[in-house]
Order: structure tokens, then sequence, then C-alpha cells
């Protein structure tokens, strides 16, 4: 058509606008509008004292609100620390919707109620995460050129967070366990037994397991080279094992390994150490996990399962023929035994095998953000008051409705309305209880107030307690928390306290 392109001062791609100034204030005020909207919608069916349960709610808050900030999550970590508070904000503000809690609730208990981390955190360790698996990817990153240099500079934001991350569980950046250099991984042609033999049925006896595994191989393996391997996972270490006819080896790894990770490893390891120069070697684990991603590899697969597959075709160009077989893991089998019996006996001293798969690294950062509400909550003067408080989602199956849902999320976190709570924030003159002349508050009405001595007997004779032992609010939520029984106890009664 002969028209020239028109110059724009910004472009819009994958919902993330580029300008050519100021870029981050609109893509805050953009977000924030999309976000608001969102958030109007889900007041609409969160009003509902029979609709939609918390648990679900929660689960739209996080899925369709919050996650308009995951998706940029390595450009929006870089933010001000006030643009990330927007987010928090607009985090809480879905969260109090969601769980029916009034304006004035403490993020903190907030946060620890819905069992989440703060949007904040979120798209920091989502971003922490992104860098952490195109380094895995090793020569197939823009992070690296062919050579294996590094193309890409990180930002010093996101450079900080590796070093502050990698450190602090004991890692090396150069042993995260990358993706294999060629896709020749992706063709191996090794056979992997999971259920081809009678012995594989571990709910057989243990002698018969035996016995058929020895028939097993005289009939169809006596030619190959057998090697057993297996790993093992305490709370203080976590080590490998490989066994032949000829020799053996034992490692310890880096804790962070999940037992998953760990047997694979004991396969690489096994395939490295053990076989010289035999044409056909059987591999036995008990790690049907393994193999199962194995046999299902794609390259979307573990980077430890491509490592060993990776090894597999190296050892098929050389025409050496590779068999995995899976065996029921405590059944007497030897091998296996003699494999169990040397990773249990690694110790603090023996030789250190540093790979960690990025897969783990992840997971323990994912276990350490939930861990950080936790540690936030319990160092906060709210602690001392409602002590360890559950999640919604935990006790969400002993409740029968939406209604259900709002009120104790109300009474445990001392935010359900009373004429002292209403005091507190200027919405009543009068804060006292008439018959007791002190605060009426939660606490007040549960544990104390004589008004409602009568329903309180009931309640401790349904709940097999002695409400005078009980002095403090946190030991009556923890009580009514423990169960089923409890909760639907103070449901059957909850409506005699004029609460509701």
């Amino acid at each position: 058509m002969n028209v020239p392109l028109p110059w724009k001062t910004e472009i819009k791609y994958l919902g993330f606008i580029f300008s050519k100034t100021n870029q981050n204030n609109i893509n805050i005020k953009y977000l924030r509008t999309k976000a608001r909207r969102k958030i109007n919608t889900l007041k609409s069916i969160a009003y509902k004292t029979y609709g939609p349960r918390t648990k679900d709610l929660i689960s739209i808050a996080n899925n369709s609100i919050c996650s308009l900030f995951f998706h940029n999550c390595s450009t929006i970590n870089k933010w001000l620390a006030t643009h990330l508070n927007i987010c928090d904000v607009i985090q809480t503000t879905a969260l109090r919707t969601a769980m029916g809690l009034p304006i004035w609730t403490p993020n903190i208990i907030l946060l620890k109620l819905a069992a989440q981390e703060t949007l904040s955190g979120k798209i920091k360790r989502l971003a922490t995460q992104f860098f952490l698996k195109y380094i895995a990817y090793g020569a197939h990153s823009p992070l690296y050129r062919n050579d294996g240099t590094q193309s890409v500079k990180l930002t010093n934001k996101d450079s900080s967070a590796l070093d502050q991350i990698l450190p602090a569980f004991n890692i090396d950046i150069n042993h995260i366990i990358k993706f294999p250099i060629t896709l020749d991984c992706l063709n191996i042609k090794c056979e992997i037994h999971l259920h081809s033999f009678l012995f594989q049925d571990k709910s057989l006896p243990k002698t018969t397991i035996e016995a058929l595994f020895e028939d097993t191989i005289r009939t169809n393996f006596s030619n190959f080279f057998l090697i057993a391997t297996d790993a093992s996972k305490s709370p203080q270490i976590t080590s490998i094992a490989g066994t032949s006819s000829t020799n053996s080896f034992t490692y310890r790894l880096q804790h962070i390994n999940s037992i998953f990770s760990a047997e694979a490893l004991a396969l690489c390891q096994a395939l490295d150490e053990l076989p010289n120069d035999e044409d056909s070697v059987l591999l036995l684990t008990d790690s049907l996990s393994a193999l199962q991603a194995l046999a299902n590899l794609s390259i979307k697969s573990h980077k430890i399962i491509l490592r060993l597959a990776a090894k597999i075709a190296t050892r098929e160009k050389f025409h050496q023929n590779i068999v995995l077989l899976w065996t029921p893991g405590h059944a007497d089998i030897k091998w296996n035994e003699k494999a169990d019996m040397l990773a249990r006996r690694v110790s603090e001293s023996d030789l250190n095998i540093q790979w960690v798969s990025v897969e783990d690294i992840i997971t323990q950062l994912k276990v350490h953000s939930e861990n950080q509400t936790d540690t936030t909550y319990r160092g906060s003067k709210y602690y001392a008051t409602l002590g360890d408080i559950p999640s919604i989602q935990t006790i969400a199956p002993w409740l029968k409705n939406r209604r259900e849902d709002i009120i104790i999320a109300r009474i445990i976190s001392r935010m359900i309305i009373t004429p002292a709570l209403l005091h507190r924030f200027g919405l009543n003159d009068n804060p006292l209880c008439s018959m007791c002349k002190c605060d009426n508050s939660i606490e007040h009405i549960l544990l104390y107030c004589r008004k409602y001595s009568l329903i309180r007997q009931s309640l401790c004779h349904r709940l097999h307690i002695n409400l005078v032992g009980i002095s403090m609010f946190k030991s009556f939520i923890s009580i009514i928390c423990s169960s089923q029984h409890a909760i639907r106890a103070l449901f059957s009664l909850v409506k005699f306290f004029d609460i509701c």
C-alpha cells in the first residue's frame, strides 16, 4: 500500500508495555487497572454466603490476579520497592476478598491464613528460577555462546540474587547439571524393563521374588555384566552406591538432591566407573520413577535424566548393549541389598560429588519461600496472641459452606465483628460488655462472658475439656482447629454467642 509505518512511543508485547520513557510506571498502571477489574469480578462471586468456597477463591486470586505479574517476572523483579509494594497491595486486596476478611486484617495474618508468600517475594523467586533454568540449558541457552562463555551479562539485581541463593544452599553455579550438548540422547535404543518379568510384582513373597529374579537372570541375561545401584537419603546425608562382580563405589551427594535425582546420579556414576569393555551391561535399580522418566524421555525431562540418556547414547555409539531392569526394593535380592547397604554406610568423611539438579534447587526455593511466611508470622506480635494458626486450606474439608469459611477465618484472626473491634477503629462508641463491664471482644465472648456461661459449658462438654484451664485465646483456637469434631461442635453453638 506504500503507507509509511507510524512512529509509536510505546508498544505492547505479550501483555507487557515497552515504552520510550518511564516504562515501569506505565506497566504498573496497566497491570493495576487490569487487576482491579478482576478483583471487582471476584467480589461479585465472593460475597455470597453460600457461593464458591474460600479455598477455590484463593486459587482464583492466585491464578487470575496475581499471575498477571508472573509472566514478566524477570523484568518486574527490577522495579523499585514502591512498585513492588503496589503488587503486594493488589495481592492482599484479592486475598481479603477471597477470605471474607475486613480491610483492617493485618497482612501477616492474612498471608498465614491463606498459606501464601508475598507477591513481591514470589516475583523475585520466579525470576531467580527463570535464570536458573536458562543456566541449566548450558550451550542451548541464550545466556551462553557455543564455546561455553557467557554471552549475556546479568543485571546487578539478578546476579546478586543468584549470589545470595546459591551459597546459601552450598552450591556453585558450575555444579548445576546442564542440558547435554547434543540431542542424540533423545534417540537412545536401550531396553528398559519395568514390568516385563514375573519377579517385578511386589505383591509376591520375598522368597518368590528372589527365586524368580535368579531364574530371570539365568534365562535372559546370562551373558550380561551386572551392576546394581542404589541411593539413600537421611536427615543428614544423601548418598549413592554401585556394585558389580569386580568393583564398587560410594559417594556422598549434595543434600539438596532429591532421592529421585540421587538414584539417577547413581546410574550415571555406575556407567562412568564400573563397566570395562563388556559388550552387554545390565543395570539394576529399585527406582521405578527414574526408569519411567527415562522411558518417557523428552526435551522437557529432568536434566539428570537427560544426562543419563546422554551417557547411554555415548556407549551405544560404541556398540555397547545397555539394558535397565527394575527390581523391587527390600525383596532380599542380593544385588540390591548389597548396593543398599553400601549407600547407607556412607558418612561425612566419604568423597563428595557436587553435582546438583536445577529442579531440586527450584523445589528447595519453593520450600524456603513457604517457610518464610511462617517465619515472619512467628516473629510478629500476633503469634503471642493467636499462636500457631492453621491455613484455611487445611481445615476446609471440615467446613460445609462459604459462610462457615468466613466465620472461622474471622474467629481465628480475631477479626469477627464485635463492639470492641468496632470501637478500635472508631465505628462504635461503647466497647464494653453490658453485663461484665469489660471490653466486649471475641476472647471475652467465647471464654469469659457470664451471659454465655451455659452455652460455654455445653461446648466444653462436647469437646471434653475444662475451660478453667484455658486462659488464653490461642489455646482455645488450637483446640477448636485440632479436629473436625471440635469445629463441628463450635458451629453447632456459635449462633448462640451473638457473633454472626
